[in-house]
């Protein structure tokens, strides 16, 4: 993960992206994952402050690592389309509120598209004609009038007129767009400054799992908080929760309701996991 000064991709983009979007997809595509007005103990992007930006070639590593490290998600943007500017992101990401945002651009393929387009070109008209030079009347010119002979047509009294006017003659041409278009993500982070008594998230046992497992109880831990009792203790991603000191694990409702039950006073908690059909008894200091 590469991290950059906003002022540094701001100056990319300006090379990158030609023309002006009229539309910023990381604003019209922005789906929330969190309820802000919910949200408590997290710290927003203060007004004048410049949000962080960090491109990223592994967006799913990166947001666990975030939320790891105690970042809680706000929501994030995806569509594809000729690449925008990083300005882009930054306009939401301060609309949001936040401090940090994960952002990634994918090449996926070109469109080449023909259009039609009309163009004028600018032409000469040239009038001739031989006139008597004692009089003549022409509408288009208006009157012309000479009582002296003509030098140049002798005593015929007859001279050559010659009249030039510009005209426009407009014409359709066709004319080729190319585009290449990306694959463009953004998550947007607040920065959390909650403690994690226990120190992980778990969610309910996948139906692919317990079908390899045989069974229906337990909680899958999907999330450990750096430097937090899990953290330290040992418990992994992908550990199923089995056993909370000697109470047996329905699901993740009822993990919930254990751990937030759990004595304030308690400064010990131990957790029997399930890691590759093997059950392993932790304890955690808390």
């Amino acid at each position: 993960m590469k991290s950059l000064s906003i002022f540094i991709l701001a100056a990319i983009s300006a090379l990158t992206l030609s023309g002006c979007m009229t539309v910023n997809s990381f604003k019209t595509t922005y789906q929330p994952m969190a309820i802000q007005s919910n949200l408590e103990d997290v710290v927003y992007l203060r007004e004048g402050q410049q949000p962080s930006i960090e491109v990223t070639t592994n967006i799913k590593n990166d947001v666990y690592n975030k939320v790891s490290n105690g970042f809680v998600l706000l929501g994030y943007s995806s569509f594809n389309a000729p690449l925008q500017s990083i300005s882009n992101v930054v306009e939401q990401a301060v609309s949001l509120g936040a401090t940090h945002v994960l952002t990634q651009s994918d090449y996926t393929n070109t469109e080449i598209s023909t259009h039609l387009k009309k163009v004028s070109d600018k032409v000469t008209l040239i009038k001739s004609e031989q006139v008597n030079s004692k009089f003549h009347v022409d509408s288009n010119y208006g009157p012309l009038e000479n009582n002296s002979s003509c030098n140049r047509c002798g005593d015929q009294g007859v001279e050559q007129l010659t009249s030039s006017a510009t005209a426009y003659v407009t014409r359709t041409v066709p004319y080729t767009v190319t585009n290449r278009r990306y694959d463009q993500k953004a998550y947007y982070f607040v920065k959390s400054t909650q403690k994690h008594r226990f120190g992980f998230k778990f969610t309910d046992l996948p139906l692919d799992a317990a079908i390899e497992l045989e069974r229906n109880t337990g909680a899958l831990v999907s999330l450990i908080y750096k430097r937090s009792p899990a953290f330290y203790a040992g418990i992994i991603p992908n550990d199923i929760i089995v056993r909370v000191n000697q109470t047996n694990i329905a699901d993740s409702q009822h993990l919930l309701d254990i751990l937030s039950a759990y004595p304030a006073n308690s400064k010990q908690c131990v957790i029997t996991i399930l890691r590759n059909n093997r059950e392993i008894v932790i304890s955690l200091a808390i």
